[in-house]
């Protein structure tokens, strides 16, 4: 992986997570924990701007996911910026048997990391 630029379906990918984040934390902790200002974390948000590697990386070391399942598009996945819940379960349906409440389909916390939270439950 390394030496090459992204495809643009990797670029896609790193963006999606990159907002995901970005709705789901406070702009200024999310901007500390990737090593950039919020002026910076507000610029690579703007669509003109392209995702390189480097702060694809930086995502996916925050939320805590591999590099691969960041730019394959497994992280997020479906999971909704707002509200938290996997793609297509109601806030009072029960979890099905593969995911529980507090974790999604690919073994992980629906919320990012709790130092990136912006002042608890949703």
């Amino acid at each position: 992986m390394t030496g090459r630029s992204l495809s643009a379906a990797e670029r896609v990918h790193a963006r999606r997570a990159l907002l995901f984040l970005a709705e789901r934390s406070a702009l200024a902790r999310l901007a500390e924990a990737l090593g950039l200002t919020v002026v910076a974390l507000q610029k690579a948000r703007a669509p003109s701007r392209v995702v390189g590697r480097r702060l694809a990386a930086r995502v996916a070391s925050v939320a805590g996911v591999d590099l691969a399942d960041v730019l394959s598009g497994a992280w997020p996945g479906d999971l909704c910026p707002r509200c938290g819940r996997w793609g297509g379960v109601s806030p009072v349906a029960p979890p099905s048997a593969s995911t529980t409440a507090d974790e999604g389909p690919l073994g992980r916390a629906d919320r990012p990391p709790a130092e990136l939270a912006a002042g608890g439950a949703p």
